[in-house]
């Protein structure tokens, strides 16, 4: 399984000559299997320049698209999803089922006259909107468990299996546990339990880490974890690979470095062998 980051940041996106390592679009990852599958993670700013190496191929595409929710930086690289406006492809697209905010009237409404000139209509691709279930679904070749998040709306984490290896996308979720005093989380929680069992074992973890821990007890309750959260998740879950993600969007690359190498120096410390990085766009991972 082929794993490539092509947005990494949280809330907005930031361009910028300070944004340049780790990338300034809002989230979105591609995965794709050995038997052809494609799978796609969130329809943040990314989207848009995955679309255009997509069509750069000459060839069809089809592929599933899971989104974690509807927040606005989760979905406006949607309009811009080039193979969507293509006649042939074909793109089954998931999410959370929310009887508030139904995936498909969601991303019409950010495509109405008011706000895009191009409606959801428009695009000349099959696009057929699917509203999942906590539980295992499969998807093709790959076998996609989903969790429920500590978020603001209803928020789906994902879990990937095909051939033997295992992807984890939890962005977006925030400790249930109040932050400690030492900054080690106990996980006497249930939801924090679950995480750690969702992650079990996983190859690659992506993960939530929006925060430094002092920001984080300014900012409880914004639906986002610290790094030390994340790096104590998938300690605690034997994962192989942590990319920590969903950069917060005043965090230039320096401070984003620094952040990496405290929460490998924190794995470090735990006894973890975990590999910790930062998720950059273009960055890839194969499994």
């Amino acid at each position: 399984m082929n794993v490539r980051f092509w947005g990494t940041r949280g809330s907005i996106p930031v361009p910028g000559r300070q944004t340049l390592e780790f990338g300034g679009n809002t989230p979105c990852v591609c995965l794709t299997t050995r038997q052809g599958d494609l799978v796609i993670l969130d329809c943040g700013s990314g989207l848009r320049e995955l679309g255009r190496w997509l069509l750069s191929r000459q060839v069809p595409v089809r592929g599933a698209i899971f989104v974690s929710h509807v927040h606005w930086d989760h979905i406006q690289g949607f309009p811009f999803f080039g193979p969507a406006f293509v006649p042939g492809n074909s793109f089954r697209l998931f999410g959370p089922g929310d009887s508030e905010q139904r995936l498909e009237v969601v991303l019409a409404g950010q495509m109405e006259f008011e706000y895009f000139p191009i409606t959801l209509k428009d695009m000349r691709a099959s696009v057929h909107f699917e509203e999942l279930d906590p539980g295992a679904h499969q998807i093709g070749q790959v076998l996609v468990h989903t969790l429920p998040l500590n978020h603001t709306r209803p928020c789906l984490g994902y879990r990937f299996e095909a051939a033997g290896r295992t992807v984890v996308y939890l962005s977006d979720v925030e400790p249930w546990e109040p932050p400690p005093a030492d900054n080690l989380y106990r996980f006497d929680h249930p939801g924090d339990q679950a995480l750690v069992e969702f992650a079990r074992d996983a190859d690659l973890l992506i993960q939530d880490g929006q925060y430094t821990m002092e920001e984080y007890r300014c900012a409880r309750g914004f639906g986002h974890s610290p790094v030390d959260f994340a790096v104590q998740v998938a300690c605690r879950a034997h994962a192989a690979r942590l990319a920590i993600f969903h950069h917060d969007p005043t965090h230039s690359d320096e401070f984003l470095r620094g952040m990496v190498h405290q929460a490998r120096a924190l794995a470090r410390s735990l006894g973890s062998a975990v590999e910790v990085s930062g998720a950059a766009e273009g960055f890839e991972v194969d499994l």
